[in-house]
């Protein structure tokens, strides 16, 4: 199935099409994968499957690592930050394209949320059963864009850097699923250390590919990065006590770096 790539200039008319639930709006069939009931689907915009180009991403933490669930392969993922309406007022336009962008992904959680309720005896498997209310499936909906519990920080969303086995001559080895350029827009080829070429303050452009998933507890977005652009690195030098003390500004305000971790998606 084609695709179609959803740029900055596009952004306002799909989150237009969301909200009024245009019928260039659908989904392709559900497919299933597995024996433990889960299954996916793609949300398509004129026939075509979405895929979304962000620019100007800033990632606070850069990759994150860890083990999925029988510790038998290291999964990476990247959170990035989406500003809210007053920065987005206040700065230029890079900014507020990036809070259209928070915009658009609002509206496809509630245009999925709404769209569940009418077909949750398909999507959530409630054929013959008592039908769900708004606020269970409102419960049943793991957000996209990730709030913090005291708006201390920025809201965020994540995307998976996934991978594929490939059985080689010295055995089963891993090929990403993705592309990274460099600032001078240079495909990179050595992936070994991703948490060095996408480090903690780095901002990116980022082509998405998005699927629906659903599982008997829930469902969700699963967001997968298909190309990635270093646009801009923050040189993270630590303190050093032969620095000059007497350059110190005045003020002694403090900027402490926030470890909220976001809520994992099913898969």
């Amino acid at each position: 199935m084609s695709t179609v790539i959803v740029s900055p200039s596009k952004y306002e008319e799909l989150t237009n099409a969301l909200n009024t639930d245009s019928v260039d709006v659908t989904y392709s069939d559900i497919k299933s994968f597995g024996d433990k009931g889960f299954r996916s689907m793609n949300v398509l915009w004129k026939g075509k499957v979405i895929q979304f180009q962000a620019r100007n991403l800033n990632t606070p933490f850069g990759v994150e690592e860890f083990e999925n669930d029988n510790n038998t392969r290291v999964q990476r993922s990247v959170q990035f930050d989406l500003p809210d309406v007053d920065e987005a007022n206040e700065h230029d336009k890079k900014v507020r394209d990036v809070y259209k962008f928070k915009q658009l992904y609002t509206a496809l959680e509630d245009k999925l949320k709404r769209d569940a309720e009418k077909n949750q005896q398909l999507w959530l498997n409630q054929k013959g059963k008592k039908e769900f209310t708004k606020e269970v499936i409102d419960d049943k909906f793991s957000a996209i864009v990730k709030e913090h519990p005291d708006g201390k920080y920025h809201d965020k969303f994540k995307v998976k850097l996934t991978y594929f086995q490939k059985k080689d001559e010295d055995g089963d080895n891993e090929y990403p699923n993705f592309e990274i350029y460099d600032m001078e827009k240079q495909e990179i080829e050595d992936y070994s250390d991703l948490k060095e070429v996408i480090s903690r303050r780095t901002k990116c452009n980022v082509l998405i590919h998005m699927n629906v998933w659903f599982t008997g507890k829930g469902f969700g977005v699963t967001q997968k990065v298909k190309q990635l652009q270093i646009v801009e690195k923050e040189e993270n030098e630590k303190p050093s006590v032969f620095d000059n003390s007497d350059e110190e500004d005045d003020d002694d305000n403090v900027v402490e770096d926030s470890d909220d971790d976001a809520a994992e998606d099913s898969d």
